[in-house]
């Protein structure tokens, strides 16, 4: 806190000396070799744009789950989207193949990550957004271990909130001279002001104890389920650090919404903006996403933040643990 208030008594509301330090710190954290703030997560995804386009990769394979803009952000560049069958006992892809041609960008969605490290090399690019899995780690290696490229979002419901912007990361310095050389076509007021930045690098000094917090929620809601279906399996050696607690029910999800709210519990579709949600006839188009379109109709939210107090934590337990 102490570093916003100087940032709003010193007037640093531009791109300027805390946004600097603030992707330093990110990039020291996640072993990377730097990177850029931006404001929005669609500068961030013009300059993947930018990069696929000059390697000629028209392609890219990524989860069904992903946010929808996304979809319309291939579009936009001419890029194919390849979306991967789920499984409905995980929501992580089945299978996940090598593909000379395409992009691998994946996300950690409600901090559910697979164990991808076999993957590393097996695409020309590969891009982590982590923003929901920011701490986590697959076999010790921390999460975003793999990828050319990393999006850090920091918008409300990731595990680093600074009232919007996105870290855009690059692995290494041959990544780096690339990310930076497209970065400079953007506007000047395409990046991340010194007020958010010091919100974020504020979070990322205690991102240790909010992990801490997140999974000692996540557990005790975990033993509340009444049933241990509703709740996702995690791969083995995977850590994860979670953004929300996802409930996938056996049938529609409304009634329980509405139980939940009489409890004053506010639970929400989990995947409402999701790219299958959003665009259904993506069923008829391609095979193998029916698991997928379970987990989008019959999966909810239990709210999940470290700095839920414990009434408030029992009180939901109470309410998962009699859900209807």
């Amino acid at each position: 806190m102490t570093a916003v208030l100087e940032c709003m008594v010193d007037r640093k509301l531009t791109a300027a000396s805390v946004t600097s330090q603030c992707v330093a710190a990110f990039s020291e954290y996640l072993a990377c070799a730097g990177g850029i703030a931006l404001r929005e997560r669609q500068s961030a995804l013009d300059v993947i744009g930018s990069l696929l386009a000059e390697r000629a990769i028209q392609k890219i394979v990524t989860s069904p789950l992903t946010p929808f803009p996304l979809l319309k952000w291939a579009e936009k560049w001419h890029i194919q989207c390849d979306l991967l069958p789920l499984s409905k006992r995980s929501a992580l892809p089945r299978t996940l193949h090598t593909d000379p041609s395409a992009a691998l960008l994946f996300s950690a969605t409600l901090g559910l990550l697979p164990n991808v490290e076999k993957l590393a090399g097996a695409y020309p690019i590969i891009i982590e957004d982590i923003g929901e899995g920011l701490g986590g780690s697959y076999n010790n290696a921390p999460i975003g271990n793999i990828g050319n490229y990393l999006m850090v979002s920091l918008e409300a419901h990731n595990i680093i909130t600074a009232g919007g912007g996105v870290m855009l990361l690059a692995r290494g310095r041959t990544e780096l001279a690339t990310l930076k050389r497209l970065a400079s076509a953007l506007p000047p007021d395409s990046f991340l002001s010194d007020l958010n930045a010091a919100l974020a690098l504020t979070q990322l000094k205690r991102i240790d104890d909010f992990a801490r917090r997140r999974r000692t929620i996540y557990s005790r809601y975990r033993r509340a389920l009444p049933n241990s279906q509703w709740s996702f399996n995690i791969p083995r050696g995977v850590f994860i650090v979670p953004a929300a607690f996802p409930i996938l029910l056996p049938g529609p999800p409304q009634e329980t919404i509405d139980y939940a709210a009489k409890y004053g519990v506010e639970m929400q579709l989990a995947y409402q903006e999701s790219a299958l949600a959003r665009n259904p006839a993506l069923l008829q188009r391609q095979t193998g996403l029916e698991d997928a379109n379970t987990i989008v109709l019959h999966t909810i939210l239990a709210p999940l933040y470290p700095t839920l107090s414990n009434t408030e934590i029992e009180n939901v337990e109470r309410v998962i643990r009699t859900l209807p």
